[in-house]
């Protein structure tokens, strides 16, 4: 069936970096089309539980044209994190177009 087909090909867009303010996890991802043509993915990462949380954020990617090209990471920090307009622990954002 179409579901089966569909779930064999796994595409990684995005993977975690151990070694940056990601530690390792890239969960909630959230893929919106811009107004260029590309997709920006969305996404948060961190330890939400570690150091009171200090390290878990917002970050997002500039992918391709098409919801399955690669994505580059923008930033070597949380786009949205804590202490952002007083947040704490920000992530799982979902971002709506107009």
């Amino acid at each position: 069936s179409s579901m089966t087909a569909c779930a064999t090909g796994v595409t990684t867009l995005l993977n975690a970096d151990r070694n940056t303010w990601e530690a390792g996890t890239v969960e909630a991802p959230s893929l919106v089309l811009g107004g260029d043509g590309k997709y920006n993915l969305f996404y948060s990462g961190g330890n939400f539980e570690g150091a009171d949380g200090k390290n878990y954020g917002e970050g997002y990617a500039i992918c391709g044209t098409t919801p399955l090209s690669a994505c580059a990471k923008q930033g070597t920090s949380p786009w949205v994190g804590e202490g952002w307009n007083g947040l704490h622990n920000p992530g799982g954002a979902d971002l709506i177009p107009f």
